[in-house]
């Protein structure tokens, strides 16, 4: 890899190496929850997992999400320093983000600042190193990262593009110890097309999709039931049972 491309990583890690861990708290009770994504974070799922966490005794979430934002570097919003900044200030146990519906298009390199298109060698070089960044910025100073993973969507040309990017989502978090990839996309789907409609925890069927790439409040409960279920395998409390 070239050796730019390798230097805001090496700086990013030196920074990691410097801080003190301090998300790994052991002075609180409550078990501390940050959401962090764009537009999808801030839809139906990130409502749903809000309420049903905050419902419960002895846990706090707060969420963060930012419309049109993502890490390919197309819009000038950097997740890598939001995330680390909010990590600072609140201190979350657990890191739950959702990224990534934004940079199925291109991504943009470190490097001479081009731009390289979803699928090509280049865009999962530069893109994989972004989320690479991310996550060693934020996975020292928390207990675990979990990773959502973008469902299949009402839209033929994200469907062909989100496995690329879902892709490159696990293989990055397979590197990093407390890291977990949450795969939504083979709950969505049936032979690469998205599930317009299905069943949730309690036995209630309901459409998917509010508009193309949305889901709709029924869809975020289904999302949710997933997301909390893989949470519930590291931190099996009542509350996420």
């Amino acid at each position: 890899m070239n050796r730019l491309i390798l230097l805001p990583l090496a700086l990013l890690l030196l920074h990691c190496a410097m801080s003190p861990p301090t998300g790994r708290r052991t002075d609180h009770k409550d078990l501390q929850i940050l959401l962090v994504g764009d537009s999808l974070m801030g839809g139906h799922l990130g409502n749903f997992l809000l309420t049903r966490l905050n419902s419960q005794s002895g846990i706090k979430a707060v969420r963060h999400w930012k419309i049109s934002t993502g890490l390919s570097g197309i819009d000038r919003y950097s997740w890598i320093e939001a995330a680390y900044t909010y990590i600072q200030m609140l201190q979350p146990d657990i890191l739950i983000v959702w990224i990534g519906a934004n940079d199925s298009y291109s991504v943009k390199t470190s490097t001479d600042s081009s731009f390289k298109i979803v699928g090509s060698k280049e865009y999962k070089e530069h893109y994989g190193l972004k989320v690479k960044m991310f996550l060693h910025n934020s996975s020292p100073f928390v207990q675990r990262i979990y990773w959502i993973g973008l469902p299949a969507v009402d839209n033929a040309k994200f469907n062909s593009r989100y496995p690329v990017v879902n892709s490159i989502f696990q293989a990055e978090c397979s590197q990093v110890e407390n890291a977990v990839f949450i795969n939504t996309w083979e709950l969505t789907s049936r032979g690469g097309q998205p599930l317009q409609s299905m069943t949730d925890k309690n036995g209630r069927t309901g459409p998917m999709f509010w508009d193309e790439v949305h889901y709709s409040s029924h869809g975020g409960k289904v999302l949710g039931e997933l997301v909390l279920d893989v949470i519930s395998r590291d931190y099996p409390l009542p509350a996420l049972e």
